[in-house]
């Protein structure tokens, strides 16, 4: 099962890396091979809160391309020496996070990373 999700996560790297090295009117959607006939890139609208500090999305199944993940948030803590952080989990891994920030009361925080998702 491993070496195909590798396989698969190989394949539609590839792809996009040629997509983006043509000119914008160049640029061809990136079809899946036959082997993965059946399987689409909708969007990903199950997310629930998971407690006031997360929300919790569901890929799914039959899922195949990259996607943008995003999240935003800012803090209102008044507490002294607050400090805030942001971070993006896919099933406990780390995607991306913020090292601890003093917090200003004044910004907040934005992250994202790119992920190629394959499920069945």
């Amino acid at each position: 099962m491993q070496t195909t999700v590798l396989m698969a996560a190989l394949s539609l790297t590839l792809g996009a890396a040629n997509a983006m090295a043509q000119t914008p009117q160049e640029q061809a959607a990136i079809v899946l091979p036959h082997a993965y006939s059946g399987y689409s890139q909708p969007e990903i609208t199950k997310c629930q809160g998971n407690g006031p500090l997360s929300r919790e999305c569901t890929v799914p199944a039959m899922t195949a391309g990259r996607y943008l993940i995003e999240a935003a948030a800012a803090a209102d803590s008044t507490g002294a020496n607050a400090t805030q952080t942001l971070a993006i989990r896919l099933s406990g891994a780390p995607c991306v996070a913020t090292n601890p920030a003093a917090f200003t009361g004044k910004q907040g925080l934005h992250v994202g990373c790119v992920v190629t998702l394959l499920t069945d």
